[in-house]
């Protein structure tokens, strides 16, 4: 039976058959305070909402908009809208990555929206676990509804929003719900556990304790190709070279960026082959947005930024540091099981502030 008295919103920008994209061109055509009054009126162009049944939560809802880039303000504003609409709201923020967000739109969105947001995520590509089609758990199609269709290998017609009751039946919204609770915790556990069973391979007894960098990246993308963990490439996500890819008119910036730029694409691919969310850019977003009031956030955005990143950098990139020692790699690994646990429990901290068992 619901338990919860909190009401649990799915926002998710994408889009939707449903509502009215709203791009540069749309959104330039209304003014600021045009907007907001059509958001204070519920225009249906603009967001839908659909009921859910749960059997977690009394208030259950997902709300459909299709707010592209640059067009934020009406998405802030919605966001807005939403959390004074209702009874002790939690929103979680679903952005298509197809809509032009990236990492570096949530930091700003969360920023605007103060805390009334508890998550954000970035999805798309048919990869991420609120497709029904990714884990047959979720509840979106690969278009532009609820998902509705045989699936892959399903013997019967699967439908997981019910136009009779005009809700999304059960248990769609509770798997993603509480799926999504702790996806930041699996993405950095599957993350620190590709990493280290590649580096495990440099750290055997008895083995050599220094490499030259060059030798040490050959070996390792061996190593990589081996166990099929594409590391090489996470591991740039992981500190962030792909949010923000270089610009500049000189060769040297086109050839990084265009360099980076295929590199993502590459993650993407596997994203789509494997059903796995690779990027981290979300994951990075919400280490990055901290409340600098909160002496646990602080820690936890401090031994991203001071200890893991550049720790990660120094091994895996072209810098002035010529050879690897094992006693770093043994080092990064105590390092980063610190810094897992701190966020672990942390998030763990928060969720059982708002959510049922």
């Amino acid at each position: 039976m619901p338990s919860n008295e909190t009401t649990k919103i799915i926002l998710i920008n994408w889009k939707w058959e449903a509502t009215q994209p709203i791009n540069a061109e749309v959104y330039q055509k209304q003014t600021p305070e045009e907007w907001k009054k059509r958001i204070a009126q519920n225009d249906p162009t603009i967001f839908q909402t659909y009921e859910a049944e749960s059997s977690y939560h009394k208030q259950a809802i997902v709300v459909a908009c299709s707010i592209f880039q640059p067009a934020e303000t009406v998405l802030v504003e919605t966001i807005q809208h939403l959390y004074n609409s209702h009874v002790q709201p939690e929103i979680y923020l679903f952005l298509h990555r197809g809509n032009h967000y990236a990492g570096e739109h949530l930091v700003n969105i969360m920023n605007e929206v103060d805390k009334k947001v508890s998550k954000v995520f970035l999805f798309g590509y048919g990869s991420n676990y609120i497709y029904y089609n990714s884990q047959k758990k979720g509840f979106l199609d690969e278009t532009d509804n609820f998902f509705s269709g045989r699936g892959k290998d399903a013997k019967q017609k699967i439908v997981t929003y019910d136009t009779n009751t005009q809700k999304l039946k059960s248990p769609y919204f509770d798997n993603v719900w509480h799926h999504y609770e702790h996806e930041f915790d699996h993405k950095i556990q599957e993350f620190e556990q590709d990493l280290f069973d590649v580096l495990a391979h440099f750290a055997m007894p008895d083995g050599v304790e220094q490499y030259t960098k060059a030798e040490f990246l050959k070996l390792f993308k061996e190593y990589c190709d081996q166990q099929g963990k594409e590391m090489c490439y996470r591991i740039k996500s992981f500190w962030g070279a792909y949010d923000e890819l270089p610009e500049g008119t000189n060769s040297a910036a086109y050839d990084e960026y265009t360099q980076l730029k295929k590199e993502r694409e590459a993650i993407i691919e596997l994203e789509k082959k494997r059903f796995t969310a690779y990027l981290l850019d979300d994951f990075l977003a919400s280490v990055n947005h901290i409340d600098e009031t909160d002496e646990t956030d602080r820690k936890i955005s401090e031994m991203y930024s001071k200890v893991l990143k550049p720790a990660l950098i120094d091994m895996f990139s072209a810098t002035k540091q010529e050879t690897v020692e094992v006693e770093q790699i043994r080092v990064l690994q105590k390092n980063f099981a610190a810094f897992r646990k701190l966020f672990q429990e942390n998030n763990h901290h928060l969720s059982n502030q708002t959510s049922a068992p």
